[in-house]
């Protein structure tokens, strides 16, 4: 089932996996997966054989990656950053 976060939500997770909290980062995931998902179906149908399991996992692993450098209170969704 997919969890949507609200703004503020996503804000407040986001603080707490910077700083170390395992259970935020993974909230934040579960939250950005509908997301990820979609984007890396529209990948996959332009671009075959790319495997959509592989384009969310690697999208997912940015993620890991870039969440300590993520400003949340510039007032960007992490999905409008992703996109970017």
């Amino acid at each position: 089932m997919a969890i949507f976060l609200t703004a503020c939500e996503e804000h407040d997770l986001i603080i707490q996996a910077q700083a170390g909290d395992n259970g935020a980062l993974q909230q934040v995931i579960d939250g950005i997966m509908p997301f990820i998902n979609r984007e890396a179906n529209k990948i996959a149908k332009r671009n075959p054989p790319a495997d959509v399991e592989d384009l969310s996992q690697e999208a997912v692993t940015k993620i890991v990656e870039k969440i300590p450098l993520f400003d949340p209170a510039r007032g960007y969704r992490l999905s409008t950053k992703i996109a970017s």
